[in-house]
């Protein structure tokens, strides 16, 4: 089963080429990327387009994720995940003490961060 979205490295192994390769479409802007953390995420749909032309839709293999599993699901830490929660950007449940999070939610979340290079960074101004 695919993930919702990969880091680089995961995201060559997906479709069977370098590393290398990912980055350089997305200095071209060939394909769409995000930042969680200094991480750069990649999603299911963004990168099937840019490897086959029409993006594959994925189901989701969960409806409710814990954090480690929403970091999981997105390959970063769960702690980027705490971050998002903390300050109000990831919207969540909670049953009992523990986070639970939507599929729909994780989906809004991430497709509400910024795409393109960082804006914090020396290398973007």
């Amino acid at each position: 089963m695919p993930k919702f979205a990969y880091s680089i490295a995961e995201a060559a192994d997906e479709i069977g080429v370098h590393k290398d390769t990912i980055y350089r479409a997305i200095r071209a802007h060939e394909i769409g990327h995000t930042h969680i953390g200094r991480r750069k995420v990649i999603t299911h749909a963004w990168l099937t387009k840019w490897a086959f032309g029409e993006a594959e839709v994925i189901q989701p293999s969960k409806t409710g994720y814990n954090v480690g599993e929403a970091g999981l699901e997105l390959g970063v830490h769960e702690d980027a995940i705490y971050a998002a929660i903390r300050v109000g950007e990831l919207d969540h449940s909670r049953i009992g003490r523990r986070i639970v999070i939507s599929h729909r939610q994780l989906e809004d979340w991430f497709n509400a961060l910024p795409t393109g290079p960082r804006t914090d960074s020396p290398a973007a101004a």
